[in-house]
């Protein structure tokens, strides 16, 4: 039976032992509170509600399902690499019930007067029964809205369908037109890291390091007559692989707040002035810095770097390091939200769609990767990946249709799944809904001015797994706001199959 709390990849590091350890303490809570739904459920739970119980977990024992994570026809990351998809066919959502009357009498807990308490934001949510499909709340479902951060489970879901999730950025270094001059190019990795290997940087697990790629290029030249001997005296750099480094629709104020970078295909740790730092400093010129950063390793001055550069036409290539693999880069980007991360795969996937380069390039290429997966996008609007703009429209219908399909298991989307934050153990949701059971709600959060997010999968109380997109929607909006969307949240986990949004 899969586990969605495993972590297939062979090599760990900090994060994949913090996943562990949730694993643990997840199977730890999950037993105790098996233990007292058995005590509980002949006390408080009609015959016939426990009759109709125990068919829905037959059902979703036959599809592989195991509690904490989302429901519906789970594979493993490793038999989804084994094979193919075959199919491009979900139970996505059903507006009609198969039984109307039963569900009627039985869906008799509405979350209305916590989605819609007085002075409260404006309520957009969908919700469905992640096994049938069947609409639990629908309460401006159809209404576009700016997504923030949740924007990012598009991005997630886009760039592992089209990159694929085993696919490393390179950085290479090439030959100049000069013998004394060599070529750094970015290829947009945000994780290169100018630490000596070994020694992580807020990105745990990075492959790429600046010092290994100072050793091929040594090598390299060591061993060609025509260079052996002769001294590296600059570094040009070529950070043309992405063009525009700002949108126009961000925050001033996220410029100097740490939470992300200019969009540059050449950076050192996500052009973190403290490289371990979740949020830190940023400068205005990510690939000057990570220029600098290469020369100083080189015993070079910050002079010797040199901005613009262009490979010559037929240049040697003297080095390359790779990235961890994309299916790595999304988990940093969904457990801390991270939005560098975020507008590099947005950026990559863009080019690999062959739609551009630019901002405006990531709406037709993420839309093309979502409507290659059968979902409805004709009538959303993407400015960015990573859901800093508040210029963004999503329906939440559509976002919970996504979900559906990730957790269906096809086109590699299991990572998603693996990385999603889980209340009170990891990620954005490591200290929100702590009063529920470690791992029932797994969600990607969102937060901006405007808009509040959440939305991922729902472990009910009674056992019946919730597909959810729930936002509240005003200006401004406050840690009051977020904790009446968490009570909204919380709501829906205790409503379980009998959740009603009226």
């Amino acid at each position: 039976m899969f586990n969605p709390f495993r972590r297939p990849r062979a090599k760990m590091n900090e994060h994949d032992a913090r996943a562990r350890s949730l694993d643990e303490r997840l199977k730890a809570h999950q037993q105790e509170r098996s233990r007292e739904q058995r005590r509980d459920e002949a006390r408080r739970i009609p015959w016939w509600m426990t009759v109709l119980g125990a068919m829905t977990v037959g059902a979703l024992g036959a599809l592989g399902f195991l509690g904490g994570g989302a429901a519906g026809a789970f594979v493993s990351a490793a038999d989804a690499n084994a094979s193919s998809p075959t199919t491009k066919q979900h139970a996505l959502v059903s507006d009609t019930p198969v039984d109307p009357a039963a569900a009627d009498n039985y869906r008799t807990c509405s979350i209305h007067a916590l989605a819609h308490a007085p002075e409260s934001l404006e309520f957009h949510g969908y919700a469905v029964d992640s096994a049938t499909g069947q609409v639990l709340v629908d309460d401006r479902g159809e209404q576009a809205n700016a997504p923030a951060s949740v924007m990012k489970l598009l991005t997630a879901s886009a760039a592992l369908a089209t990159l694929g999730p085993d696919h490393r950025i390179p950085t290479r270094v090439y030959q100049g037109i000069e013998p004394g001059q060599i070529v750094l190019v970015g290829g947009g990795d945000p994780t290169l890291s100018s630490l000596a290997p070994g020694i992580p940087s807020y990105y745990a697990g990075a492959t790429a390091f600046l010092g290994d790629l100072v050793e091929q290029v040594k090598t390299a030249r060591s061993k060609d007559p025509a260079l052996k001997g002769v001294n590296i005296t600059s570094v040009a750099i070529d950070n043309s692989l992405f063009d525009g480094d700002w949108n126009e629709n961000w925050s001033v104020e996220d410029r100097t707040n740490g939470y992300i970078s200019h969009v540059s295909a050449l950076q050192v740790n996500g052009d973190r002035q403290d490289p371990k730092a979740k949020h830190s400093p940023r400068s205005e010129k990510p690939a000057l810095a990570a220029g600098e950063a290469f020369a100083d390793k080189l015993g070079l001055p910050p002079t010797a770097v040199k901005e613009n550069g262009k490979v010559p036409e037929h240049a040697t290539q003297l080095g390359e390091i790779q990235s961890e693999p994309v299916s790595a880069l999304v988990g940093y980007m969904l457990r801390d939200s991270d939005n560098t991360i975020a507008e590099a795969l947005a950026r990559l996937t863009a080019i690999k769609r062959g739609t551009g380069n630019t901002f405006t390039a990531i709406h037709p290429a993420i839309k093309q990767s979502l409507k290659d997966l059968g979902l409805d996008v004709e009538d959303m609007t993407i400015t960015d990946g990573s859901g800093l703009s508040g210029k963004t429209r999503i329906r939440p219908r559509l976002v919970v249709e996504l979900l559906q399909v990730i957790s269906s298991g096809i086109d590699h989307q299991q990572p998603i799944l693996d990385a999603l934050p889980a209340n009170g153990g990891s990620g954005t949701l490591d200290k929100r809904m702590t009063d529920l059971p470690l791992g029932t709600i797994r969600a990607k959060t969102g937060t901006l001015n405007q808009v509040l997010g959440l939305a991922g999968y729902i472990h009910g109380e009674h056992g019946t797994e919730i597909t959810f997109a729930y936002f509240v929607v005003g200006d401004p909006t406050s840690k009051t706001n977020q904790d009446a969307l968490d009570a909204i949240t919380a709501g829906s986990y205790k409503c379980g199959a009998e959740l009603a949004a009226w």
